[in-house]
């Protein structure tokens, strides 16, 4: 059964109190103003003395919601506050990192309210945080709203909203995250104030076919359509209002849903941030809608206009802005190491040194390609597009940039891109729960495949009207397109997001071999099963735990790493060598004949899948999936293998597009000297004294050198001759151009 969560209450901040400057300058992209001590010291006093009177004026009152309003099972958020009264239990806390903030404008920034998606190893951070400046001597006020916790109860993510007392112009402030003794219950202020201010009415209007229809936030907060509450207290306030829009005779629209996501902090009482983010996802009602687009704020001109839209069957768009004046354009700096040491994110080797001019190539191109609403931008439209590509791989090229070079045009490209995954047609809501379609649910279901003989309940209802899409999703190419963004704002469209890519990866695997609801993956490609795992691990480590979708993916990954354990080392192991998957040498079954091959070679398999989906295990093992690990482990034999047995086997061959596995009797390959005469047999050429693409980052020796990384950190012996084998026989260079594949031990 659905549960209520807990209203928030209201608490009562004077306005009078934080009066920011925001101004909106032009960006800038070079050195930054350090704030001089002097300066901060002064400026922090005095923000102690205004917290200090703050606390002591009474501005505590407490009142509570309604406890009939309409609201989700979604959940409240973990959060605390350090105000000036709880300073004591905050200085004593040693520090975590040290981060920065760049002010990209060239106006200088005071009470400049922010809100910082933190991410922290496992037992880090063991009770609560506190932001401070001067190495930890001055704590701000700090709200802290938890979202996800690891198993031993530390903090995994958590959203920090603070104050910065100044932010020099075209400058910097560096700060320091310190553990804090204790982390005090906190409650926030009430949706149903937005009602209440002059000249706020967010509204989006649709002109279709069939007439006009309005979404409007107060007719959404008099009908109690309060979702979530996703950021709590004194700092900063987050409410989601959703419903669908009516119109003139007051009837819903059957396809459309608008959710108003409006952010209030309290050190800017005459702006608001407003989030609309409009669904065309429903299973019952799936369809393209095409309407006329009108967003307005304040209830006179229009923000945005749009003709002509077709709204694709299953995707969603959505567009920030701000009422009243916007804060400051802003650079969240990370400390790189740090980051990288949660293992949330791959092991980067964040001693290289991106290369800005692709960066800024990249940025223009993503300006000069289609990137508004329901648009792809520079996101490859047909997945199935063979060869290297910038999004696919552990993380696109774009991610890693950004996460290694911590560059604001690349993070700008990484956001944008995580709006434009809600572009493709794969998102499915249920609408008698408002969660994903779950195969738990509809164990058959398979919208994108033959449900001629699947299970009636299991099959979604027909489509209400024409579905078309210019993008053609896949599992083999799955770019991870919301996962980076969501780590780095803890934006809750993003985490959306996250789901309904995890949850296309099951309902787009055929159910035969996916067993039902068991959500096996085995019956993608190989690096379908790599790119599909990796979907389903991260959405089960980063969602929030109250979130039934964490339970479900978590489900979902512990089937398939054991069936994976199971049928790799047996008994009878999958075979000797060590591979994974494998695909005809024979054109009369719908194979694809390879000429290097001998002729009594039946299978061959695909190496570079295999180490992707060494990646995929790796990276779930790290992520605290045990079993994952043996499957790592079981498949990185090979890998290795490829690299270490000359003169038996040529290491030069080590990075082939196929080795050779079986022969027409289905007969398996038992030792490297075999393996690789049969899988060369034909070649005209004599045999390589260089790797091939040593100079190409994204290409099969430098995934190889990735995923043998995971073995080195184990001490693997081998390993490491593999790796030092390639590492002497690449051109490491290459990396800074594209270094997705950038791994280090």
């Amino acid at each position: 059964m659905a549960r209520t969560p807990t209203i928030p209450s209201y608490r009562e901040f004077d306005p009078t109190l934080c009066r920011p400057r925001p101004s909106k300058g032009k960006e800038r992209y070079g050195r930054r103003k350090l704030v001089p001590p002097s300066t901060l010291i002064a400026t922090l006093s005095l923000w102690v003395i205004v917290l200090s009177v703050w606390s002591a004026t009474g501005c505590n009152h407490q009142s509570t919601k309604n406890p009939d309003a309409g609201v989700s099972d979604a959940g409240v958020s973990d959060s605390s506050i350090l105000d000036g009264a709880n300073l004591d239990a905050a200085l004593p806390g040693t520090p975590v990192v040290q981060e920065r903030i760049d002010n990209l404008t060239d106006q200088e920034q005071t009470n400049l309210p922010v809100t910082l998606s933190e991410v922290f190893a496992k037992g880090e951070v063991t009770q609560s945080v506190v932001v401070t400046l001067d190495n930890g001597a001055h704590p701000l006020v700090t709200q802290v709203d938890v979202k996800r916790r690891w198993d031993d109860g530390s903090i995994k993510q958590a959203l920090l909203s603070t104050v910065l007392p100044e932010l020099p112009a075209s400058g910097s402030m560096a700060f320091t995250i310190a553990r804090a003794e204790s982390a005090p219950d906190n409650v926030g202020q009430d949706a149903s104030m937005l009602a209440d201010i002059d000249g706020f009415s967010p509204e989006v209007t649709f002109t279709t076919s069939d007439g006009v229809y309005t979404a409007s936030l107060k007719d959404f907060l008099n009908r109690n359509l309060l979702a979530r509450t996703w950021l709590a207290g004194p700092v900063v306030d987050e409410w989601h209002i959703e419903g669908a829009p009516k119109n003139e005779t007051d009837q819903e629209h059957q396809q459309l849903r608008v959710s108003f996501r409006i952010r209030r902090y309290a050190a800017m009482p005459n702006s608001l941030r407003v989030e609309v983010v409009v669904d065309n996802v429903w299973t019952d009602a799936r369809g393209d809608v095409d309407y006329d687009l009108s967003v307005t704020i304040d209830g006179a001109d229009p923000i945005d206009e749009k003709t002509g839209v077709k709204h694709y069957h299953n995707a969603r768009w959505r567009k920030v802005w701000w009422w009243g004046p916007a804060p400051a354009d802003i650079n969240h700096v990370y400390d790189r190491d740090h980051l990288v040491s949660t293992d949330l994110i791959p092991r980067y080797d964040t001693s290289i040194v991106v290369d800005q001019t692709v960066i800024d190539k990249q940025y223009d191109d993503l300006q000069s390609s289609p990137h508004d609403i329901l648009e792809n931008g520079i996101i490859t439209a047909y997945f199935p597009t063979t060869g290297g590509r910038d999004d696919i791989g552990p993380y696109p090229a774009w991610a890693a940039r950004y996460l290694i070079s911590m560059d604001p045009k690349a993070r700008d490209i990484t956001l944008t891109l995580g709006d434009l995954a809600g572009s493709f047609s794969i998102h499915l809501l249920e609408r008698h729960t408002g969660r994903i379609v779950s195969i738990d649910d509809r164990p058959q279901c398979n919208p994108w495949g033959d449900q001629r003989y699947a299970d009636k309940d299991s099959v979604l209802p027909d489509p209400v009207g024409e579905t078309t899409s210019p993008y053609h999703p896949d599992n083999a190419h799955q770019p991870s397109l919301a996962y980076v963004p969501y780590l780095v704002t803890g934006e809750y469209y993003y985490l959306e997001e996250i789901y309904y890519w995890a949850s296309y990866v099951l309902l787009a695997s055929w159910y035969v071999p996916r067993q039902d609801d068991l959500g096996l993956l085995v019956g993608n490609q190989v690096r379908g099963q790599a790119w599909a795992l990796r979907e389903l691990a991260d959405a089960a480590a980063i969602g929030p735990e109250d979130r039934p979708e964490t339970a479900y993916f978590k489900s979902k990954v512990i089937n398939n790493t054991q069936y994976y354990a199971d049928t790799m080392q047996g008994p009878p192991a999958a075979n000797p060598m060590g591979w994974w998957g494998r695909q005809s040498n024979w054109g009369q079954d719908g194979g694809r004949p390879d000429s290097n091959m001998a002729d009594d070679v039946r299978y061959y398999t695909s190496p570079w899948m295999s180490d992707f989906l060494i990646w995929s295990f790796d990276h779930a093992a790290l992520l605290g999936f045990d079993q994952a690990a043996t499957c790592r482990d079981w498949l990185l034999a090979y890998t290795i293998g490829r690299f270490t047995n000359g003169p038996d086997f040529n290491p030069y061959d080590g990075a082939a597009y196929h080795l050779a596995v079986e022969t027409t009797e289905e007969v398996q390959f038992a030792d490297w000297a075999t393996v690789w005469q049969e899988s060369f047999a034909g070649r005209q050429d004599p045999p390589p004294t260089e790797l091939p693409y040593k100079s190409c980052a994204l290409c099969y020796p430098f995934i190889a050198r990735a995923v043998l990384t995971a073995g080195v950190r184990n001490n693997d012996a081998k390993a490491q001759q593999a790796f030092d084998f390639l590492n002497s026989n690449l051109d490491l260079t290459a990396l800074a151009g594209d270094p997705k594949w950038a791994l280090v031990p």
